[in-house]
């Protein structure tokens, strides 16, 4: 994406402008504009809050809106609704997890809860993406009355049934009779995959051409791929990096078993994969394990989905 290029500057503190800006569909599109930063640790949550504070004000001044959609907390949440309020632009708030444990720095955590209940109580109202993070919210002192629950969605049209055709797989070099097990989205820490790599041998005493495909990236790949080469299963766990939005379909109908092993903790215990509703659009069975955020939504295997500790996760497979 245009705001995650590497040849960036490290002081590119010119706000960037992208026009028609669309991940599926060209005529639903979006302007995006990215405030410069210092590309530099801790520096770069200081110059980001610094750039897009000034880039919020500018773009507000300029455009009158009807409302403000606000899904950031600990860089951008105060000082966007301190402008709209000035402005005089409803704002409201989209909960999509727990900002206060996704902070990298331990220290700052409850400084970051301490802005979050500022957000919460400021916005005209809240949309959590789970009862649980309603709960969640509410517990900052705001009334359920403002806080309505919206799950993620899934493109229907685009996600969809039909018959597995290999094809999609082909430039991996994966054969089309070799088993297809698919992760798909961010490489998180807590994705879970260093515990499938690890006991992947076990699998493969069963299933010798099984692949792993991880189709995204994140901040544990380089870790993973080092973990697959230490287990002697990097040629049967293939790392695509991120992959256009319209092909996601196909790599999941081209894949025989989806998977979410995501580790229970602070972090996930009330989100919802989105992903999960993709695999599950696509007719394709699904192991996971079990996160509350995801009971309401996802009771089991009458639902296409079968719940597996972690630790036995590889067998379920």
């Amino acid at each position: 994406t245009p705001c995650s290029s590497p040849r960036k500057p490290i002081f590119g503190l010119a706000t960037e402008r992208y026009d028609k800006v669309h991940r599926a569909y060209p005529d639903a599109s979006i302007t995006l504009r990215h405030p410069g930063t210092i590309r530099i640790p801790i520096l770069s949550r200081i110059s980001g809050s610094v750039a897009a504070t000034l880039e919020i004000r500018r773009v507000l001044s300029e455009t009158p809106f009807d409302a403000m959609l606000l899904y950031g907390v600990p860089t951008v949440g105060i000082q966007s609704v301190l402008t709209a309020r000035r402005y005089d632009v409803p704002v409201f708030f989209r909960s999509l997890d727990v900002s206060h444990k996704l902070v990298p720095f331990r220290v700052l955590s409850p400084l970051t809860r301490l802005i979050e209940r500022y957000v919460y109580n400021s916005a005209d109202g809240v949309s959590a993406l789970t009862p649980r993070l309603k709960d969640y919210v509410a517990s900052h002192g705001v009334p359920p009355t403002r806080i309505g629950v919206l799950p993620a969605g899934v493109d229907v049209e685009m996600f969809s049934g039909g018959e597995r055709k290999p094809s999609p797989l082909n430039e991996w070099g994966i054969d089309p009779h070799d088993p297809v097990i698919l992760f798909m989205g961010t490489i998180y820490r807590f994705s879970g995959l260093d515990t499938v790599i690890r006991d992947f041998p076990r699998l493969l005493s069963e299933h010798p051409n099984a692949r792993l495909v991880v189709v995204g990236h994140g901040e544990d790949q380089a870790r993973l791929s080092k973990l697959a080469a230490s287990t002697g299963v990097s040629r049967n766990v293939i790392f695509t990096g991120r992959q256009p939005y319209p092909l996601l379909p196909d790599i999941i109908r081209a894949s025989d078993i989806c998977i979410n092993p995501f580790e229970l903790n602070d972090i996930t215990r009330d989100i919802l994969p989105t992903k999960l509703f993709q695999y599950l659009a696509c007719e394709r069975p699904l192991v996971a394990t079990r996160l509350p955020g995801t009971d309401p939504f996802l009771s089991g295997e009458d639902q296409g989905v079968v719940y597996s500790s972690l630790e036995e996760f590889v067998g379920e497979l």
